[in-house]
């Protein structure tokens, strides 16, 4: 049954917690167990900033995976994949990695802190080197498959001054598992993911990722442009419309304004056109039309048989980027599965906990983020799911971590021309479960929030539904393994 979202304000019955508790206990837990025996970093090495000459040993193969036992043979595996991409080649760790051993930290308005030995110094960013800290670069491109074996990665530290793509793995083509990274700085970016700024046709699963993740703390924008065919129209009648059609476009940020320009002739005082109640003047024009992408609609009106024209028109969207997500920024048919995600994510527009824009078919299970969410618009798992023609699922997963932006989400901000699946699945925020929802197919199916801010606009079907005491229902469902 379709129905508003926000007219739904149900109490959580005593009968529907036990199912839906019973539920998630039958789907949740077995796959959590693994994580209560997770290793810890016992007298790891620290890396001192070289690159070994190969890995510890391996072929490459399924049976035989390359071992990468050490943060020099990390540093290897980045610089080879600057040359290939490693396509259907296994690796896996024996052993915990420690880049750097002292402790991250990051405040806005103090920016990077670095804490070894009972020491605090402040961190400037976008340096290629440092007295006491080992920065790694960015992953190229990776295609094969990089088993984790349970281990950790400690203190990694990447940061660099540009305005695209930024992340451990640039573009993230393969599968990543088994794998914890703890003690996390990524600092730069405007297309920014903790583990991969891109990610398509990849996997993740059975990993944590700790830290903080920051993108440039400046807004990028940038605009495109639509050229328009030109218009003549002879007026047999003394009022006439025209729809110019818009492809809708998916910008890679927030729209701030769009604009069209052209130069009109055959305008006199009885002789008018006009654009969304705004009259166009004889001769060259730009007229500013708001935020949303829309199609065109010119009125003509003249006392007369005039003839208009409309030539050199242009329809320009002029938007700003900063994204930043704690797993991957961009993805295009990913699968997320048993993933706990605790960093800090700072985006200047847009920031998630697990990506930023889905594309293709998308599939986050068993899954959840704790980490602090901040930007001018932030959600917990999912920012925008938008003009996609596969579907996009999450189930099995829920945020509890506090999000601090302008409009803040638990689940997905932005759902438009697509079609998305929620089950078994709940936010403890008080913040809207989701966003604003346009020409789409957006399935709920045994979904709960601590709050009755269920949809911001738009239709759902199904229902949200409302329970007091999140906290103690997620010990219930076996989540709190998961965490501890």
């Amino acid at each position: 049954m379709k129905s508003s979202a926000w007219k739904k304000k149900f109490k959580l019955s005593g009968l529907i917690l036990v199912l839906f508790v019973a539920l998630f206990i039958a789907i949740a837990v077995p796959s959590f167990a693994r994580y209560k025996n997770r290793s810890s970093i016992v007298d790891a090495a620290v890396w001192d900033g070289s690159v070994a000459s190969s890995y510890r040993k391996g072929t490459g193969t399924s049976s035989d995976p390359y071992v990468i036992s050490n943060g020099a043979e990390f540093a290897y595996f980045q610089s080879q994949l600057e040359n290939t991409d490693y396509a259907n080649t296994y690796f896996v760790l024996n052993g915990d990695i420690v880049l750097n051993d002292g402790v991250f930290s990051y405040n806005k308005d103090t920016g990077i802190s670095y804490t070894k030995d009972g020491n605090t110094s402040v961190v400037s960013p976008y340096q290629e080197s440092y007295s006491n800290i080992h920065p790694f670069p960015s992953i190229k491109q990776f295609k094969g498959f990089l088993d984790g074996n349970g281990y950790t990665i400690y203190g990694l530290f990447l940061t660099k001054n540009t305005n695209e793509a930024f992340g451990l793995f640039l573009n993230l083509e393969g599968t990543i598992s088994n794998l914890y990274f703890s003690n996390t700085m990524i600092y730069g970016g405007s297309h920014t993911g903790g583990i991969a700024s891109k990610a398509r046709n990849a996997s993740i699963s059975n990993v944590m990722f700790q830290g903080n993740v920051v993108g440039n703390t400046e807004r990028v924008e940038n605009q495109f442009s639509l050229a328009l065919d030109d218009i003549e129209k002879k007026m047999d009648v003394t009022r006439d419309e025209m729809i110019v059609p818009i492809t809708r476009q998916k910008t890679d940020g927030k729209i701030l304004r769009i604009k069209v320009s052209g130069k009109a002739e055959g305008i006199t005082e009885d002789s008018t056109i006009t654009l969304k109640n705004q009259v166009l003047p004889n001769g060259d024009f730009e007229l500013e039309l708001g935020t949303t992408i829309e199609d065109l609609k010119f009125v003509f009106q003249s006392n007369s048989n005039a003839t208009f024209k409309l030539s050199n028109l242009k329809y320009s969207i002029f938007y700003c980027y900063g994204n930043s997500a704690g797993l991957i920024s961009d993805s295009e048919n990913v699968t997320i599965t048993n993933v706990s995600q605790r960093a800090n994510v700072y985006g200047s527009v847009y920031a998630s906990g697990f990506i930023n824009d889905a594309n293709g078919t998308v599939t986050i299970q068993n899954s959840y983020n704790t980490g602090t969410i901040y930007g001018n618009v932030g959600s917990g798992l999912v920012n925008r799911v938008e003009y996609n023609n596969s579907p996009v699922s999450i189930s099995t997963s829920y945020n509890s971590g506090a999000i601090y932006a302008t409009n803040s989400y638990g689940f997905v901000s932005s759902i438009d021309q697509s079609t998305i699946t929620i089950q078994n699945s709940f936010n403890q925020n008080d913040n809207f479960v989701l966003g604003s929802i346009a020409n789409s197919n957006v399935s709920v199916t045994n979904v709960a929030c601590s709050t009755n801010n269920y949809v911001s606009s738009g239709e759902i079907t199904g229902s949200i539904i409302h329970s007091d005491d999140l906290v103690t229902y997620a010990r219930m469902v076996g989540f709190m393994e998961f965490v501890d």
